[in-house]
């Protein structure tokens, strides 16, 4: 570094060391002394004692300074002469230079696709490649459009942070991804208001509006039907649960790995249940039948819905506006586009979090759940504060609303396997997973609606069937989702050890033997099956409720088609020959 520095000191003392024709040296400029009078201990290469003799010539490094200066002379003598102010400005700019080390890097391109780390090996192979001809460069003579080009390379004028991440968001050159998923910018334009309207229309089919009123005149019935206690209480609801989960009690669970470190996510759900218990025996022992019987009434639910589908949209408002300023390496890289509908639908930030407090996708996960236990326990006591006995209600309905409550209640045991499903991991916090953790409680709730408004009758030996498929998929369910759990927190478990892999270039490996290498997507098949076993209890008498285990169906179906897209764009060859190996995704030889 010092070789490097003397010779940049070499040029900027040659204008005023170059003699004129006449062989005299021309007159020193009175308001620049040179280095040499600033330094007296220092001396000039020019009059070094000749006591000292130049080292010998090891490096390119290392040159003596009666080399320099003969090439320096030739140098002027070839070149148009310096004027006075270019040398000042040449020496200003080499001030400012300094090692590389210190130079403060320039913000790195957001790479928004979905390939292999090719483009930070790309950026490590170019930096070697400046230092190589930096090293290069040292073994040459110092020219002025040498000394220029290094100063443009090298000289970055230093920029916040803020700066350099606004820059990056709004800079033409930053590459964007296309909508894709959801058919794109038009399939999401009519998702958005598809979703509630799907739900809402099949829960109005239940108290026979379609063919009470005309298409014209279901809106005004509809806003009739709206009672603002159902619409408050939900909310009310959503807001109590969201600070349960927040709450410093039940286990900490670390997280996997990210860019932050890992998250600790507080299990606290089976102490939440017992909780929202107590509450549900509080009102019921306060002798309010009346707010159950008015709240699972067909108005009250429908009340329940509208909140929920305000609930979704508020919370999608609120993670919109918290990811305007959040950093840019905790974005969404399937949300990055022009598009801010598709940003919006699709969530633009990856996990957004409030602090250390909570994680707003581990705390609608847990809403949702806590929902769907509170809906069956409304519509089990609104029928025992009509007058119903518990022994007069149908089979099928306490079936229906039983094997809901164990399917809740293990999605509670098991909320530490969140942090390894699709939903924490590649699912944005945007409209999409807020509508659908709102929307979803009522889903599996339409069946027993259904059960608890008409009086369904089956043998015993039937139920049992229910049970047993209900059973088979639980098995298939919770079974894959363990066995990927573990393999993702610690893949040298040595219970796993006798399982094949195939190794990615990100360092990943992806099962091909066990559950996984059956299916691509088991778990999903286990809740397929769970959701169908549950509208079995309804039997053939009408068509509606089997809409609850078909929504179902299709969500996980094309899950499972955007999350095989992702990994092929992630892994490419690994999951080509992944997909070999494991051909269907979701449905044995079908799908």
């Amino acid at each position: 570094m010092s070789a490097r520095v003397s010779r940049r000191r070499t040029i900027m003392e040659l204008p005023m060391e170059s003699t004129d024709s006449k062989g005299k040296s021309p007159k020193k400029s009175p308001s620049r002394k040179s280095p040499s009078r600033k330094s007296p201990g220092r001396k000039s290469p020019a009059k070094k004692s000749p006591a000292r003799k130049p080292p010998a010539r090891k490096s390119p490094a290392r040159k003596s300074p009666s080399r320099k200066k003969t090439v320096a002379k030739k140098l002027v003598e070839d070149t148009a002469p310096v004027m006075e102010d270019e040398v000042e400005e040449i020496e200003v700019i080499t001030r400012t230079l300094r090692p590389r080390a210190h130079v403060a890097p320039s913000f790195p391109t957001v790479n928004l696709q979905f390939r292999d780390d090719t483009s930070s090996t790309s950026s490590r192979r170019l930096s070697g490649e400046n230092e190589n001809e930096d090293r290069k460069s040292l073994s040459r003579e110092p020219t002025p459009a040498l000394l220029m080009t290094r100063i443009a390379r090298e000289v970055t004028p230093a920029k916040s942070f803020s700066r350099e991440v606004s820059q990056a968001r709004s800079s033409p050159s930053t590459s964007f991804t296309s909508p894709r998923e959801f058919g794109g910018l038009i399939g999401v334009i009519m998702t958005i208001p598809l979703m509630p309207l799907a739900v809402l229309t099949a829960h109005i089919g239940l108290i026979h509006a379609w063919n009470e009123k005309k298409l014209a005149d279901w809106l005004p019935w509809l806003w009739l039907q709206i009672d603002p206690v159902g619409v408050a209480s939900y909310i009310a609801f959503c807001v109590a649960q969201l600070l349960l989960s927040a709450l410093p009690i039940g286990r900490l669970v670390d997280g996997l790995p990210d860019k932050y470190g890992r998250w600790r996510y507080r299990c606290n759900g089976i102490i939440a249940v017992a909780l929202t218990a107590i509450s549900f025996g509080t009102a019921w022992a306060m002798k309010w039948n009346s707010l159950f019987v008015k709240l699972s009434s067909p108005s009250g639910f429908i009340s329940l819905l509208i909140g929920a589908i305000l609930w979704g949209l508020l919370i999608s408002v609120c993670l919109i506006i918290k990811a305007i300023n959040c950093p840019v390496s905790s974005l969404n890289p399937a949300a990055i586009t022009r598009s801010k509908v598709y940003n919006f639908f699709i969530g633009r930030q990856l996990s957004p979090r409030m602090g250390g407090i909570f994680d707003f996708k581990f705390g609608l996960y847990r809403i949702s759940i806590m929902t769907m236990i509170s809906l069956n326990t409304l519509l089990l006591l609104g029928q025992i504060s009509r007058g119903a006995d518990i022994h007069s209600l149908s089979y099928p309905f306490l079936a229906c609303v039983t094997l809901q409550y164990l399917y809740a209640l293990d999605l509670l045991w098991f909320e530490d396997q969140f942090a390894t499903t699709f939903t924490a991991m590649s699912e944005g916090g945007g409209y999409l997973f807020s509508m659908s953790s709102a929307l979803y409680p009522f889903v599996p709730t339409l069946i027993t609606r259904y059960l608890s408004q008409n009086r369904v009758e089956y043998p015993a030996y039937c139920l049992c069937g229910v049970a047993i498929i209900f059973f088979f998929g639980y098995i298939i369910y919770r079974g894959s989702n363990a066995q990927k759990n573990e393999f993702r927190k610690n893949p040298m478990n040595p219970s796993l050890a006798h399982l094949e892999v195939i190794p990615t270039t990100r360092g990943k490996k992806l099962l091909v033997t066990g559950w996984w290498g059956w299916l691509r997507h088991p778990n999903y098949l286990g809740d397929i099956i769970i959701n169908w076993s549950w509208v079995l209890t309804c039997g053939f008498h009408s068509l509606l409720p089997f809409a609850a285990p078909l929504f179902t169906m299709l969500a996980l179906m094309y899950r499972a088609h955007r999350d095989g897209t992702r990994c092929h764009q992630r892994y490419n060859a690994a999951w080509d020959r992944y997909c070999a190996r494991v051909p269907y995704r979701v449905i044995p030889g079908v799908y």
